[in-house]
């Protein structure tokens, strides 16, 4: 299930309201463990897929629509940048291709996803020199406040902000920080552990396709997916918590639940630009 409107997320800051779309409980079809997992069954698969993709219709009945979206795919552009300050290199590496950053943001609502899992281990997390960098390139394009979004494992964003220093960013740029847990939720489907769908909510406007989508991530290892680069950050920084649920922790189903729930998951949520720091 996604979130359909046509408003950005810059009027949220603002106040604004959007509409989400929500099926009943009974216009979730009920998929078993087998056609479920196995399902290149190709109609299952495709039943499964429909929960969360906008495209699914058009890919399961092999429209022209579907067809075009499908080859409209371009190889990502990559820089890669060796040194000894993690800003210049960083700064360096976005220099790089900074007339097809440029092309892309056009109007677009600019949100940074830094990766603070923890709000009290600094070596986990994303440096504010990162942040710096990828503002000195990125602010001067930018026609709206730039966001910098993050929902933690464990606290609230803003105790990690405070205590990364990112609040400094509120005096030399125009950005805001967001809590992403305050974000309007949409709900996704993943794998559960009993192999069947499991409805989560995650952050509308990480899905929002008015919105460019920076990975602000660090190089590091995990116990379930191998290592947090890029697309990880993204996806466990959308699911959300709540007052009735911790929706970060319901994707963790066990080593192959959650990879395939991240297979699922990278359909739609997925960076625009990605900076992976390994200084």
């Amino acid at each position: 299930m996604h979130c359909n409107r046509t408003q950005n997320h810059e009027s949220e800051i603002y106040g604004s309201n959007f509409h989400i779309i929500r099926k009943t409980r009974s216009a979730t079809p009920r998929i078993g463990r087998r056609d479920f997992v196995r399902g290149t069954s190709t109609r299952s698969l495709g039943t499964t897929l429909t929960l969360n993709s906008p495209f699914s219709d058009a890919e399961q009945h092999g429209s022209e629509k579907g067809k075009k979206s499908a080859s409209a795919t371009k190889m990502a552009k990559v820089s890669l940048v060796k040194g000894d300050s993690r800003y210049h290199n960083i700064y360096r590496s976005l220099k790089m291709i900074e007339e097809d950053i440029k092309a892309v943001i056009g109007n677009k609502q600019v949100v940074i996803k830094p990766n603070n899992v923890m709000v009290d281990r600094p070596l986990a997390v994303t440096h504010l020199d990162c942040l710096t960098a990828i503002l000195d390139v990125v602010a001067p394009m930018c026609q709206k406040p730039v966001i910098i979004a993050e929902s933690p494992a464990d606290k609230p964003a803003m105790v990690g902000f405070e205590n990364y220093g990112y609040t400094k960013l509120q005096k030399g740029y125009n950005v805001r920080l967001l809590d992403l847990d305050n974000d309007e939720p949409s709900r996704f489907f993943i794998l559960s552990k009993n192999h069947r769908p499991m409805p989560i909510l995650v952050s509308s406007m990480m899905m929002d396709p008015n919105v460019y989508l920076i990975s602000a991530a660090v190089m590091k290892t995990h116990n379930t997916v191998v290592a947090t680069l890029s697309l990880k950050n993204i996806l466990m920084g959308a699911p959300l918590k709540t007052k009735e649920m911790h929706h970060k922790q319901r994707v963790h189903q066990g080593i192959k639940e959650i990879n395939y729930s991240f297979f699922l998951m990278a359909q739609r949520l997925k960076p625009s630009l990605s900076i992976i720091d390994g200084f």
